[in-house]
């Protein structure tokens, strides 16, 4: 059987792994200790935490949401947005995170033309159907 260590007063709230706050729970019991945390004290991390755990979120879904908390309000530079990107793409490019399917999505008139723009002229694309429009290149 499996242990996690679960910090009674979690790290969010100021707790350590100093070992009287400490308890060994199974990955069932953990996710219930965080689903309590969460209705009693209501920080979001809680809920993440007990969310993954039970898996009704998966790694991606929750590395989403914690980027998204964490950054609530901030302004990131361009480089930061770099990073990120770069960092998503070989996730992605190693099988560690799906890319998030685009399907159904309405897409505006403006983001067909910009597609169909950048689209044109690449080799690799040919054979491919795109509902897109047909524009000329400026």
């Amino acid at each position: 059987m499996v242990f996690h260590k679960h910090r009674m007063m979690p790290g969010h709230m100021g707790g350590t792994y100093d070992p009287s706050n400490v308890v060994l729970l199974t990955v069932e019991e953990h996710a219930e200790a965080h689903k309590k945390l969460y209705e009693e004290h209501g920080y979001w991390q809680d809920k993440l935490a007990w969310h993954g755990l039970s898996g009704l979120k998966n790694h991606g879904e929750i590395h989403s949401a914690v980027s998204r908390e964490a950054n609530l309000g901030r302004k990131q530079s361009q480089e930061t947005l770099q990073k990120k990107s770069n960092t998503m793409k070989k996730l992605i490019s190693e099988g560690k995170l799906k890319r998030p399917s685009n399907k159904g999505m309405p897409r505006s008139e403006e983001w067909r033309k910009k597609v169909s723009i950048a689209m044109m002229g690449n080799s690799h694309n040919l054979g491919k159907k795109y509902n897109m429009i047909k524009v000329e290149k400026a």
